[in-house]
């Protein structure tokens, strides 16, 4: 199935489509959200996701061996990362995930949420990657193997090597936006080769919140003092999440200066 029929069985309509670039609006009754792709080159997918709206729900399964890498530039969200768990990313969050588990109620507490996604078609990049780049050291499936990747995704929280790259990402103009966009990818793919790979960390923290009976909310307090833990996955309480509503709209303050 092509991406484009996937965001389409995802209930997105297209608003715009030209030179590579793609806009898709996602709706339902507590606000909508668009989604803006470029495709990079073949196997090479880049999305600004902008979320003003309270849930949305999930049914993507791909039909594919994937390596997603997202970057959460503001907000929150949780969404079901397996029996008993949930996933979490905050602002400054880089999440990478095999989309393995990717179903479900995703949450934004705050009602909205911005972030990018780099996702690769590995099948197809691992052909189209040498074409673009001969001899590129850092590809998706070296990083899959040096992060050792189980269903449950991981987390880098503080991360200031990353940060620029993303950063530069967001800013980019608009005439000269693929081929920036390739060149921070391929710097972002070489310094999560070069960065230090953690996991044993993460089971650690997901065995004692077990253990421990804590709630995910008391695992992130904890867990934002270190570097990487598996998608924040806690163990989700027994009774029904409730229901959260959307912010009221705070007082604008005074912008007479104090003399």
């Amino acid at each position: 199935m092509t991406a484009e029929k996937l965001l389409e069985h995802q209930g997105a309509i297209l608003l715009a489509q030209s030179d590579g670039c793609a806009v898709w609006q996602f709706r339902n009754e507590t606000g909508d959200g668009t989604m803006t792709t470029y495709e990079i080159f073949s196997g090479m997918m880049l999305a600004f996701n902008d979320f003003h709206m309270e849930r949305y729900e999930c049914d993507f399964v791909a039909d594919r061996r994937m390596l997603a890498i997202d970057h959460c530039r503001e907000g929150r969200m949780e969404y079901p990362a397996g029996d008993n768990l949930v996933a979490y990313t905050a602002a400054g969050d880089m999440k990478l995930d095999l989309r393995e588990q990717h179903t479900g109620t995703f949450h934004f507490p705050s009602c909205h949420y911005h972030e990018l996604t780099v996702a690769f078609d590995r099948n197809i990049v691992k052909e189209s990657l040498p074409c673009e780049v001969r001899d590129f050291p850092a590809t998706p499936e070296k990083i899959v193997e040096r992060w050792q990747f189980g269903s449950t995704p991981r987390v880098v929280r503080g991360a200031e090597r990353m940060e620029h790259i993303f950063g530069e990402m967001y800013r980019v103009p608009e005439k000269i936006r693929i081929p920036y966009f390739k060149v921070k990818i391929l710097e972002l793919l070489l310094c999560l080769d070069d960065h230090p790979a953690g996991g044993e960390r993460a089971a650690v923290l997901l065995q004692n919140a077990g253990r421990e009976g804590r709630g995910h909310q008391a695992l992130f307090d904890r867990a934002c003092g270190g570097k990487f833990h598996a998608g924040g996955a806690t163990p989700t309480p027994s009774s029904a999440r409730t229901k959260r509503a959307c912010p009221s709209p705070r007082p604008k303050r005074s912008t007479a200066t104090k003399r």
